[in-house]
Order: structure tokens, then C-alpha cells, then sequence
């Protein structure tokens, strides 16, 4: 059964899942005739149950043969065909062979079909989200994004209908919103990045037997979900006596209009609730500064905080003059070597001055404010002091008046190796320090006491490398060259801690030059200098009032010592950009940044570059209260905490709370114009539209004028599924989301 198409049999076709039968007669030779399928990797029958029986006497023997069963592909398919008569089978002129097609056509339920919703549920920006998409078809289904190779000259569906906003269009994609992803079981899933409204976008899917759809979906994505903005923090006092009680408030405001949840927290004392608000702080027995942290949450779980520092003064010490009990040192001070340690005593405030004086003289120090940390009314500590051998006593001074003198205690005058603090004295040559240097050479020690006199003791995170500043500082006889080219100070005035320099050459076997460590200078003009690998060998020397040195190079003097600044004093909201920068930090460190304003203290953290240095700009926002706000760092690492810098900022008539309305209330498709209006925005700024309806919700944008306004008017058209709409506007610069206006729109006659 069939016919003959050149030397192929075409046989009768059927369909996928259906029974089939084909018949196979032959002539000539001798009957009965034995039938086989001849194996060929390229020509093999369909998946299914198809197999070839012989009627007759045995399986594949008789006059004639049959095909059937059953196929699951669909296709063309090609098989040889063998008969053999009775005859010896070694007789092989007695066989014949052809080859055979069978065409498969797919059958009417094989028909494949998705069946999700064309509008996808929405999304919002920086939220995990997952919707399974189905499809009707035989066997296992492959999901992919856009088309299949074989459906890329089909026609493309006609885009979705546009939601009301003039200069909205959806254009068909052939990949989700950025984030978004189709996996090839059928899963819509990611974490959009990117708010859109009405994204037209194309998925495919094909079955088990190589059938193929497609299906434009269309997905709105919300913008992120924006944390709540702190308002206020406010209390009747930042200063209260050990047990007194305090009523303390936070304020915040959700730009999405959503309710505020509050928790408190507190470094001390005890708080009358956790919850709300509102509650009452009673302070600790303990003198000293405690900060109290308040959280504003939204129902989607985004927060943010903002803390108050309340200090709870020494009982009856108000108005007392300071007084110093106990001074203790970490280290043995030693002449002109930095030392730390705490003072105690009464009446300690911030912004205590402590003065360092000759015993039995009015020569007097003060010690610089950044390297001076109060802990608590009653202790504060002291960094890097660095005196003059001899007796010292200290004395310290608010505004309260002026301590006594401390009793005396004696800087030490010290020579010879007990100067010797280098950590390698036993690392083995040649080979590199932390720093980039080779151990026990002089270099290796130079820049082991720079680091050490920038506080960057962990070999880790060194400040004083051989590439600090991007230039590589190599063999002695380089640095001062490279110093200068760095900026640092270099000239013919020693001072203690200063580098001394020779060139190549210019001290005895001096090759590749030397430095030296100013220990001491003296009024002749010598100097004592700590050294390594000059008159002993790759170990510590000590030479006192060296004549020699040719020029001196001045690190720490030129900015390895912390330091924090910042411009302009004062400016306005929205327009003034402030600029801070800090530099002899830790490098690479975690620094700390503080804010207090009017209304609390906040806090941030910034990465130090490899050399130390931060730098950041802040313009104040609208939620940012006008008036005097403070900007200070802290460098943990260093212990080092600077000194405040002050800020008045004044309110930008811009920040006026902004407004939103519309007009009017209700109206019918095609006939009634709507018009809107806002106000109180950012001049020539970018103001986000917002448009949600019965069916979608989808976003445009207009441009501010100069005052901060924005208006325009939208007629609904036949597409505008009729209900409730809702418009509002967001100006993201002030942080404003408006209220929603409310619209009834009705169906108009004229469409269909």
C-alpha cells in the first residue's frame, strides 16, 4: 500500500496517538518471505509501538507483512525495508530492499495553547518575585524568553491597550523588566530593579512533540519600596541627673502614606516602653552620655533611625569647677616619644581643654581637642602626648572654671638601644617588610616610626608605604626627591620626628643613601637620631649631635597627623553643596561618620582610601530641619576623634510642604477634561505621574517650572477601562508623595 516517489515508498500517513496499520506485499522469488527492519542509525521508525509482523506462518514470515501501532513524534520518517524469499538466506540475489516514509501529522489534541493571563500580577522594585506561568500540550514543556527560532517570521501580536497618559507607549520585548527572568520550566521570578509600567514583553513555550506559542505578557513593576523619613527626636533636655526621668518623642512620616510603627533602644537606663511613639527614659545612677536610638518601620518592613545623646551629669556638679584625681599612662613616657592614657576627676564635659605645664613654671601645652576623648563626666582620654623630658603636671578647664594642678610625674630622657622599639629586629634580610621595604634596613625602620607616630600600628593596614602617594620610595638616597614631589615639607630644619636624609654619598658608605629618626634637637642645632643598618649591621643604632644630616623630610607635619574639615560655614537647603574631607586616617579603615542636628544624631560609615584620605558632599533636604548642625569623624582604629565642624543651614522657601490636586471629581470617557495640579516641588525638577485604574497602574514623567509647579489635563478615551482611577505624583529630590485624586470615570455611549 502506498506509491513509489523515485526509490521511496511512501506510505498512507497517519496521525500522533492514533492506531495505524500499513500493508507490505512482494513478487517474484519464492514465498513465503521473511521481513525485517534493516538497522541504520539514519533511517529509524517514529517513538511509539510501530513494529512489522508477518501473516503467515511465524513473527516476520509470510506472504505479506504489516506495519502497526501506534506513533508519539510527529514528522517525516524514513526506514529500510528487507524481504528475503526462501531460498538459502546465503543467497543474497534472492532479497530486496527500499526505503519507506511515514509522514506523522500532530492530532487534535496535541494542540498547544497557554493559558495564563496575558496581565501579570505587579511587582515592585527590590522585592523577590515568582508567578508560574501554564500552557495545555503534550509531554514536557520548554519555557524561554522571546521566540523560538521557528515561530521568528510569524506575525507580531498587536501590543496591549495603552493605559491614560498621552506619552505612554508599550513597545513588545523580548526579555522581562531588568531583574526579571523566565526559567524553562515557566517561572516569571527575580528581583526587579527597575520600576515600569506596563511592560510588554514575549515568552515561548514548546511541548514534547516540537510544538510551539507564543504570548505577549504585560507586567507593571512599582517603585521601591522607600523607607520612612525621620522627622524629629525631641526631649525637653540633653542633660539630666543620675535617676531623673525624661520624656523623649520621635517623629517620622512614610512617603508611600503608609502607618509607622516605633521602637526605642537605649545604651543605659531604662525605658518606660519600647514601643511607640512616644516613652520616657530614666537615666542610669552612672554619670556619663547615653545615646537613645529611635526606629520608624513601614508595613513593608523598611526602617530607618535616628538617636539622641542625652549625658547624665555627676550629682550636684552642675556648676563645679573640674577636678582631677588620677592620671594612669599606657606606656612609660619617654622624651618625645607619643604616649596615651586616662585622666578621672569630676565635671568633665565635651570640649574640655587639657593643658600639659613645666612643673613650677606657667610654660604650658595644650593638648590638641581631636586627641582628646571625655567618656564620661567623670574620665576622659588623651592620644599621642607628646613632651619634652622633665617634670609635667596637667590642669584642665570648661566653662565652669579650672582645675588644680595634677601632681607632678616625670617624662623620661633615654639614650642607646632602649630607644629601639622596632618590631623585626630578628627578620630575616633581604626579604620584604609590611610596608614594602626590606626588613632591618634603614628604610625598613623609618618607615616602621612613621607609621607608629600616624598611629597605624597594625602592619595590616600600614599609612606609610614604599608606594604611599602612588611614587615608589626605593633606596634612601630617593626620598627626598620623592617627598617633594608628594608635597611633603623638606628643608634644613630638624624637628623631632622628622626624617634626616642623605643622598648617595653624602655620609660615609652611604651607597644608596640613608635616613635617620630625629630623636632630639638640640639649641646648637645637632641632633640625636634612631637608625638601623649604618654603623651597626642591619641593627639598631643611636648617634647624638649629628652635624651631618643634609636636609629633613617632614611626614607627620605634612599630613599623616588626622585631620577633618569641611565648607562652606553655612548655606541653604536643596541649593548649598557641603564638602568634608579628612585625611591621616587609617587606610582603607572603616570610618565613622556623626550628624547632630536640631532635632538628633544620626550616624554612617565611609571607606578610607588606600592613603587615608575621605571626602564626601551632602546637600540638606527639605527633611533635613533648618538650623546649627554638627559633622565630625571618628577613626576607630587610631582612636582618633575630630574635632566638630559647625554648619548653619537655612530653609529654602522651595521646601514648602508640596500639594496635589485635581478636578473634577467625576466625569465620562471622551467629553470630560480632568486637570491636575501640584505645587511646594523641586524647581525644574523631574516630578514622577502615577496613574492606577481598574486594570493596571502605569507611570510618566513632567518637568517642574522654575517655582515648583506642574499642571496638566487628560481626557479618558474607549480604552480607559471606566471606574475609579487614581493619580497622584512623586517628587523624589524633596522626598515628596502626594495624596491620590480620585476619579469616577463613566462609559461613554460612543464606545463600543
Amino acid at each position: 500500500q502506498g506509491r513509489v516517489q523515485g526509490d521511496i515508498l511512501l506510505l498512507p500517513g497517519t496521525q500522533q496517538n492514533q492506531a495505524y496499520a500499513a500493508q507490505f506485499s512482494a513478487i517474484n522469488g519464492t514465498p513465503p518471505y521473511y521481513w525485517t527492519l534493516v538497522p541504520d542509525a539514519q533511517h529509524q521508525l517514529p517513538k511509539g509501538s510501530l513494529a512489522l509482523i508477518g501473516i503467515g506462518d511465524a513473527e516476520h514470515v509470510g506472504e505479506r507483512a504489516v506495519l502497526a501501532g501506534t506513533a508519539l513524534e510527529t514528522g517525516s520518517f524514513t526506514f529500510r525495508l528487507r524481504v528475503t524469499d526462501s531460498t538459502p538466506l546465503l543467497n543474497t540475489s534472492q532479497a530486496a530492499e527500499r526505503l519507506v516514509t511515514l509522514v506523522v501529522s500532530p492530532s487534535a489534541s496535541s494542540t498547544l495553547s497557554i493559558t495564563s493571563g496575558k496581565n501579570l500580577p505587579t511587582a515592585q522594585v527590590g522585592v523577590q518575585y515568582r508567578n508560574p506561568l501554564t500552557a495545555a500540550g503534550q509531554g514536557l514543556l520548554q519555557w524561554i524568553e522571546g521566540l523560538f527560532s521557528s515561530v521568528q517570521n510569524e506575525s507580531t501580536p498587536s501590543q496591549s491597550a495603552q493605559v491614560p497618559n498621552p506619552s505612554l507607549s508599550a513597545p513588545v520585548n523580548q526579555t522581562p523588566p531588568p531583574g526579571l527572568k523566565v526559567t524553562s520550566d515557566g517561572v516569571v521570578t527575580g528581583n526587579p530593579t527597575v520600576a515600569v509600567a506596563d511592560y510588554a514583553f514575549t515568552v515561548s513555550v514548546r511541548d514534547g512533540v516540537s510544538n510551539t506559542q507564543f504570548q505577549n505578557f504585560t507586567i507593571t513593576v512599582l517603585p521601591a519600596n522607600l523607607p520612612p523619613i525621620m522627622d524629629a527626636i525631641t526631649t525637653s533636655t540633653d542633660s539630666v541627673n543620675p535617676g531623673q526621668s525624661v520624656a523623649i518623642a520621635c517623629g517620622a512620616h512614610d512617603p508611600e502614606k503608609g502607618s509607622i510603627s516605633y521602637s526605642w533602644a537605649a545604651t543605659g537606663g531604662s525605658l518606660s516602653s519600647i514601643a511607640g511613639a512616644e516613652t520616657t527614659w530614666t537615666a542610669p545612677q552612672a554619670a556619663g552620655f547615653y545615646t537613645l536610638t529611635c526606629t520608624a518601620s513601614d508595613p513593608q518592613g523598611a526602617n530607618s533611625r535616628s538617636s539622641r545623646i542625652i549625658g547624665v551629669s555627676e550629682p550636684n556638679s552642675a556648676a563645679a569647677k573640674p577636678t582631677i584625681s588620677l592620671y594612669t599612662w599606657n606606656s612609660t613616657p619617654v622624651d618625645n616619644q607619643p604616649f596615651s592614657g586616662m585622666i578621672t576627676g569630676t565635671g568633665f564635659v565635651p570640649g574640655i581643654q587639657v593643658l600639659f605645664c613645666v612643673s613650677g613654671s606657667n610654660i604650658c601645652y595644650q593638648q590638641p581637642a581631636a586627641l582628646v576623648n571625655v567618656t564620661s563626666p567623670s574620665s576622659l582620654i588623651v592620644s599621642n602626648v607628646t613632651l619634652a623630658s622633665g617634670s609635667w603636671e596637667i590642669y584642665v578647664q570648661t566653662s565652669a572654671g579650672q582645675s588644680a594642678r595634677s601632681a607632678a610625674f616625670l617624662i623620661q630622657r633615654v639614650t642607646g638601644n632602649s630607644l629601639d622599639d622596632y618590631p623585626y629586629k630578628t627578620a630575616t634580610i633581604n626579604t620584604v617588610d609590611p610596608y614594602g621595604f626590606f626588613y632591618r634596613e634603614c628604610t625598613s625602620f623609618l618607615a616602621y616610626r612613621m607609621n607608629r607616630d600616624a598611629g597605624t600600628t597594625d602592619p595590616a593596614h600600614p599609612s606609610f608605604t614604599d608606594t604611599m602617594g602612588g611614587h615608589r620610595w626605593g633606596n634612601a638616597g630617593n626620598w627626598g626627591s620623592n617627598a617633594v614631589a608628594l608635597g611633603y615639607s623638606v628643608d634644613a630644619s630638624p624637628t623631632v620626628g622628622s626624617i634626616a636624609q642623605w643622598n648617595s654619598d653624602e655620609c660615609p658608605g652611604c651607597t644608596v643613601g640613608h635616613v635617620a629618626y630625629v630623636e632630639a634637637v638640640h639649641s646648637d642645632g645637632s641632633i640625636d637620631v634612631s637608625e638601623y643598618n649604618y654603623a651597626n649591621d642591619h641593627a639598631y643604632g643611636f648617634r647624638s649631635t649629628v652635624r651631618t644630616a643634609k636636609r629633613f623630610i617632614h611626614i607627620k607635619a605634612s599630613g599623616m597627623v588626622s585631620t577633618f574639615s569641611g565648607s562652606p560655614s553655612s548655606g541653604q537647603q536643596l541649593t548649598t553643596t557641603f564638602s568634608y574631607s579628612g585625611s591621616g586616617l587609617t587606610p582603607n579603615g572603616t570610618i565613622q561618620q556623626w550628624f547632630q542636628g536640631p532635632n538628633g544624631t544620626s550616624s554612617a560609615t565611609i571607606q578610607a582610601n588606600g592613603s587615608g584620605n575621605v571626602n564626601w558632599t551632602y546637600v540638606y533636604k527639605c527633611t533635613d530641619t533648618p538650623g546649627t548642625w554638627y559633622t565630625w569623624i571618628v577613626d576607630p582604629v587610631k582612636n582618633y576623634t575630630s574635632p566638630k565642624v559647625t554648619n548653619t543651614v537655612s530653609a529654602n522657601p522651595s521646601c514648602t510642604p508640596g500639594s496635589f490636586s485635581g478636578s473634577p471629581s467625576s466625569g465620562q470617557q471622551l467629553t470630560t477634561t480632568f486637570s491636575y495640579s501640584g505645587s511646594g516641588l523641586t524647581p525644574n525638577g523631574t516630578i514622577q505621574q502615577w496613574f492606577q485604574g481598574p486594570s493596571r497602574t502605569s507611570s510618566a514623567t513632567i518637568q517642574a517650572n522654575g517655582s515648583g509647579n506642574v499642571s496638566w489635563t487628560y481626557v479618558y478615551k474607549c480604552t480607559d477601562t471606566p471606574g475609579t482611577w487614581y493619580t497622584w505624583i512623586v517628587d523624589p529630590v524633596k522626598g515628596y508623595t502626594s495624596s491620590q485624586v480620585v476619579n469616577n470615570v463613566s462609559k461613554s455611549p460612543s464606545c463600543p
